[in-house]
């Protein structure tokens, strides 16, 4: 999966996979934001190549759901240090991003659909026209974690080619304003 979200990069964000549930039986939908996929580059410089997203044993397997929850709590304990008490795993995201769906409208069998519920063949036919990623986007921007979504990347990448283009700018003008302060000075 590593290696197909690597030669997704020139695709349109959201980035759509499928995974299969083995607890389920069922193949899930899911997407991965910008934002994702950034942090997820991040990540993987820092581990051997692999073709897991989340390797462990120097890449030769993919990382436990045991060792997934463990990863979970502690990033908790980072961003939480003074709630000791929590008990923060993978279904309890699950189930957040869940009840954030439903709040926000979403179609009940799609959102089963995207977080590795069962869907029932028959009602699964009736999905085919739910477009899965408008509801994913709907939900991105109620659980983003930095608010910078898809809908404004193209903005915040213009802010940073502008603040660029401005700090070259001072520069330059720096630079001529030493040397009229040279000249000034030869003046005097």
């Amino acid at each position: 999966m590593r290696l197909a979200l690597v030669a997704a990069l020139a695709g349109d964000f959201p980035l759509e996979f499928e995974i299969e549930i083995e607890k389920e039986g069922v193949v899930s939908i899911g997407y991965i934001s910008k934002e994702v996929y950034d942090t997820l580059k991040l990540y993987w410089a820092s581990k051997p190549e692999s073709e897991f997203v989340f390797p462990s044993d120097g890449g030769r397997s993919f990382i436990s759901e045991d060792r997934a929850n463990d990863v979970i709590k502690n990033c908790w304990k980072k961003a939480h240090p003074d709630r000791k008490d929590a008990k923060v795993r993978f279904h309890e995201l699950r189930s957040y991003k869940i009840s954030a769906l439903t709040n926000l409208g979403a179609n009940t069998w799609a959102i089963m659909k995207m977080t590795g519920k069962k869907v029932s063949p028959d009602i699964n036919v009736y999905l085919t026209g739910v477009n899965l990623r408008e509801v994913f986007t709907k939900g991105e921007q109620a659980l983003t974690l930095t608010q910078a979504t898809n809908n404004n990347h193209a903005a915040l990448e213009e802010l940073k080619k502008e603040n660029i283009e401005l700090k070259s700018k001072i520069a330059k003008v720096e630079e001529e304003i030493t040397e009229i302060k040279k000249i000034v000075e030869k003046l005097i």
